[in-house]
Formats: C-alpha cells, structure tokens, sequence
C-alpha cells in the first residue's frame, strides 16, 4: 500500500547544515535570504509540511531560532553527508516512518516534489531522484530505519551518498519525472560558490549586503 502524502505525522525532515563551505569560503547556513539565515529559510520552509525536522549539524553547533527543531550532530566524524542522513534517520527513528532529506544550501523547496516522492515509498526503504550523470540522495525519501543499513556502510567507509542507491532498496525517480512540478529543477540545485549564492538573491530581488559580500571576497573564493 502507497504512502498518502496526507500522512503528515509519518513524515519527517532532516536539513543537513555540516558541510566544510570550503569552495564559499564561509559557512553557508549562516549566508542571509529573505532576512533570515539559509538554514531558517529552509527550516521555515518546511516546517509547515512535515511533523518533525532535525537540522544535522556535522561536529559545529548551528544557531536556529525554531524551538521545536532538533540539533543533531555527527557521532561518526568525518563522513560526509552520509553521516548527517544517518544520525537524522536514526533521530527520527521513534517519532515518525520517514525522512525528507534535504540541506541548508538547497534553499528552493518545492512540496509537490516530497509529496509525489512520498507517495512512491511504498515498501522501499528510500526514494531518490536521479538523472542519467547523477544519484540525488541529498534529495530523496527515506524510511526512518535504513539507518542501520547506512551505519554499515560508514564503517566499510563507503561514504559516497550514491552508495545509498544500491545499499538501500531503492526506488529511484528520473528527474524528468520531478519536471512535471519543477520544471527547472530548483528542488535540487545547491549553493556551493559565490556566485551562486549572488544569483540566488538576484532571483529574489535581493542584493548581498557589503559585510557579507567583503566576507565572501576576503575568503578567497569569492572573486567573480
């Protein structure tokens, strides 16, 4: 039996904030949209459509202004992504069935893509977009106890976020699929340089403010 997308209270969502920023040159979750930080836009963003969301933090401890989210950081260091959708998976294990995982600097969150991916978890453990160059486990479905499963594969040091597709049983979605509700694809396009984050607030009418933009230029990798 399919998942309803209805089934709020099976659906949970970790936001993974623990990556190094180290082509940004400053830490991404702190980078401002829409008067807020990237990690509380995102958080905001989801939190209406979810019942439960846990921010992976890596080893740094992230400053959120939601009192109802959880902190979690990484117990295995040194992992990757990897370990920040372990350690949520398991977070979430005895509150809800399933996770939507997402990150900090994937700031275009698009519900009708997590309901028509939540809708296809039926017995799968995970549900994860992919294209013919590409496996986007950063973006994807899982059910809350293939933690166990990604725990193995993080002390077979396998920590690849694709592994996921094989590790897992997995349903994976092409994103031409995805188009029919993103038809630009938004829901995974990640903030990694600069310039992509100027464009970002050039998307929404918004300019870098000097400080941050002085920070980003000094860091090194910020020239454009």
């Amino acid at each position: 039996m399919s998942q309803s997308a209805d089934s709020k209270s099976s659906l949970g969502a970790i936001v993974l904030s623990g990556g190094l920023s180290q082509r940004m040159g400053y830490p991404k979750w702190k980078l401002p949209l829409n008067g807020r930080t990237m990690l509380d836009h995102i958080v905001q963003s989801i939190s209406s459509h979810v019942s439960h969301v846990v921010v992976a933090s890596g080893s740094e401890t992230v400053e959120i202004d939601w009192n109802n989210v959880d902190v979690v950081c990484d117990q295995n260091q040194n992992c990757g992504p990897l370990e920040g959708i372990r350690v949520g998976l398991e977070m979430l294990a005895d509150r809800t069935e399933f996770a939507f995982v997402t990150a900090c600097d994937t700031p275009f969150y698009i519900p009708a893509v997590v309901d028509f991916l939540f809708a296809k978890i039926d017995q799968y453990e995970a549900v994860i977009p992919t294209s013919p160059s590409h496996v986007y486990g950063m973006t994807g479905v899982y059910r809350n106890s293939s933690h166990e499963k990604i725990d193995r594969l993080i002390q077979q040091r396998k920590l690849r976020v694709s592994e996921l597709a094989t590790a897992l049983d997995t349903l994976l979605v092409p994103t031409s699929e995805i188009r029919q509700f993103d038809p630009e694809l938004r829901c995974i396009y990640n903030i990694n340089r600069p310039t992509d984050y100027f464009e970002l607030l050039e998307l929404h009418g918004q300019e870098c403010t000097e400080e941050v933009r002085l920070k980003l230029l000094s860091s090194g990798s910020g020239k454009e």
